[in-house]
């Protein structure tokens, strides 16, 4: 789970025994490395892919991490806005995040996909490859079904 308040992503295991996973309680910032030698400043969401690497966006510091099984947290791109979610779609295997700042849902390492919309605060993709978002602006879920090919992503409808 992100613990944003202390800087770090922790592991909890099966009789309930919390540890930390990556990154330094007491130190924030920003740094790659294998478990405490991590640095996170503002770790806030995570999503998990096939091979059971975490992702991670910090939105204090604009990144989105890949989280190794064994702790290793590498950057693998900077935000094109302040990212607060992210979700990784099984059947692309693709990052996307989004920022609630500017409203835009972005393919990590690329532009915008999805834009305008009403302070999105969080995502999931299901395994058919949709994409669920929940605005707080406009107190909505969206849904976005894969298009043709499987891009782009195009809205279906409001619930």
């Amino acid at each position: 789970m992100a613990d944003p308040g202390n800087h770090c992503i922790r592991k909890i295991d099966s009789e309930g025994n919390v540890s930390v996973f990556a990154g330094d309680p007491n130190n924030a910032g920003h740094a790659d490395g294998q478990g405490l030698a991590a640095r996170f400043s503002l770790p806030y969401a995570l999503s998990i892919d096939n091979e059971q690497n975490l992702y991670c966006v910090d939105p204090g510091n604009w990144d989105i991490r890949k989280i190794a099984p064994d702790g290793t947290a590498v950057t693998i791109g900077w935000a094109a806005g302040e990212p607060w979610s992210v979700a990784y779609d099984k059947t692309s295997n693709a990052v996307y995040y989004l920022s609630a700042s500017n409203g835009n849902v972005y393919k990590a390492g690329g532009d915008a996909i999805i834009t305008g919309l009403s302070s999105p605060a969080g995502m999931g993709f299901d395994t058919e490859g949709n994409l669920y978002i929940a605005c707080n602006g406009d107190h909505t879920i969206r849904k976005f079904t894969k298009g043709p090919g499987r891009v782009p992503l195009l809205p279906e409808r409001q619930a």
